[in-house]
């Protein structure tokens, strides 16, 4: 039986150092009926060097001068991606040898009502030199309620599979909110199509590397502070009827990204969304004093990078 065609997608910004180990675990997938689009919006020439040296002729790289936002170079990829399917890679992180050939034989054995397949992952820490954790998020099925409620419950990134077609009917991911985000592509997805997960670890996830993270590249606290508020304002607007229908309260929805930032000692971040918190309605105001403390605590005296929330 012929596999079908799955499109890798890859956008990278001055990260040259750790682009190779990212395309080479996917040059090395078991799954061979592969192409990988490369989309660099770098400043310098390094990273096309190193690609070129690879040799691999599934390779299709790109240059993007005059980047318009990371959300629209990766829906660009989308776009111009051919394959059945669409496996997300970031530049920093591996895939493990069999993660698209386990991803692509549990999607085609599951109806066309699937919009995506995600896997757990490992963490690894670069500076330390060692494993940290695994994350083993388990939401599937119909999970668009839970999402608004419990947002990066199914991971994101290198750990998606995802349809190609439900990726077009969604529109891709939303430009022009503040911030990049996979989540609101699965968001969307979840709330047409089914999503399910292999519990196993397929990919990982690298830390305290020598680079930024691609999110925080060249931003001020002033631009990261009118990021997130355009991002919570779109939470708050776009999925107003969303919330109110599935009788799901958004104090839950900032209370885990909160909690989560905290711990990612992402302080303007955190405080951002706790502010959010702080305006919800009265009845959270018993949880808003513990909630507070711990967010404090996560902040204070977790180690960074430690274990968040599901």
């Amino acid at each position: 039986m012929n596999k079908p065609l799955v499109s890798v997608t890859v956008n990278t910004y001055n990260r040259p150092l750790l682009i190779s180990r990212a395309i080479n675990s996917i040059i090395n997938q078991s799954y061979k009926n592969i192409e990988i689009l490369v989309y660099d919006a770098g400043t310098n020439e390094d990273t096309k060097t190193i690609i070129s040296q690879l040799e691999d002729d599934r390779i299709i790289y790109r240059k993007i001068v005059n980047e318009i936002s990371p959300a629209h170079t990766l829906n660009q990829l989308f776009w111009d991606s051919k394959g059945k399917y669409i496996a997300w890679q970031d530049d920093d992180d591996e895939s493990y040898p069999d993660r698209i050939e386990k991803q692509v034989d549990l999607i085609e054995s599951l109806g066309s009502d699937v919009g995506l397949v995600y896997c757990w992952e490992d963490y690894y820490d670069d500076k330390l030199g060692k494993y940290l954790y695994t994350r083993k998020p388990t939401l599937q099925g119909e999970i668009f309620t839970q999402l608004l409620e419990r947002p990066g419950g199914t991971g994101g990134g290198t750990q998606l599979l995802l349809n190609r077609e439900a990726v077009l009917s969604v529109g891709g991911i939303p430009e022009n909110v503040g911030i990049t985000s996979d989540y609101l592509l699965i968001l969307n997805i979840a709330k047409k199509y089914k999503v399910f997960c292999i519990n196993e670890s397929l990919v990982r996830t690298h830390v305290n590397h020598q680079y930024q993270r691609l999110s925080n590249l060249g931003k001020s606290n002033q631009k990261e502070n009118a990021q997130i508020n355009m991002w919570a304002n779109h939470i708050l607007n776009f999925y107003k009827k969303d919330f109110q229908e599935n009788k799901v309260s958004q104090y839950y929805y900032f209370r885990t990204l909160a909690i989560n930032y905290s711990k990612l000692k992402r302080l303007n971040s955190f405080k951002y969304y706790f502010l959010y918190i702080l305006n919800s309605p009265i009845q959270n105001l018993k949880n808003i004093i513990p909630d507070f403390l711990r967010i404090l605590r996560n902040y204070l005296y977790e180690p960074e990078n430690s274990k968040i929330e599901l």
